[in-house]
């Protein structure tokens, strides 16, 4: 019995692989891709709600710096265009993809909102 291994494992006479060992390598990758892509997706989508999140609380955070500082009535807001020259805000970010423009409107920052697909 010893020797039939010591020989298969030698390769004699045989040289390569065989399709049955080639298809159980494939199944085994598919089975491995198969449960790492949802995985994976479910890390971006999760990603970008937290980075749209974080756009939400900053952008609000740079409007209520502005009020209270510049003495400006809430009302007034309603773009993101004196916080970045005033440098409250060095540019306003972008959504991440799937989700909408952000939007201020009397002093409360909006949109951000994930889009139907």
């Amino acid at each position: 019995m010893m020797n039939k291994i010591r020989n298969a494992l030698k390769g004699q006479g045989q040289k390569g692989f065989t399709l049955v060992e080639l298809v159980v390598v494939m199944a085994i990758l598919v089975l491995l891709a198969a449960l790492a892509v949802p995985k994976f997706t479910s890390v971006l989508a999760n990603a970008r709600a937290d980075a749209n999140d974080t756009n939400l609380k900053m952008l609000q955070e740079a409007v209520d710096l502005y009020i209270s500082s510049e003495n400006v009535a809430e009302a007034d807001i309603d773009n993101f265009d004196d916080l970045i020259v005033k440098e409250y805000l060095k540019d306003k970010p972008d959504p991440p993809a799937g989700y909408t423009e952000y939007t201020v409107n009397d002093g409360l920052v909006g949109g951000g909102q994930a889009e139907s697909p």
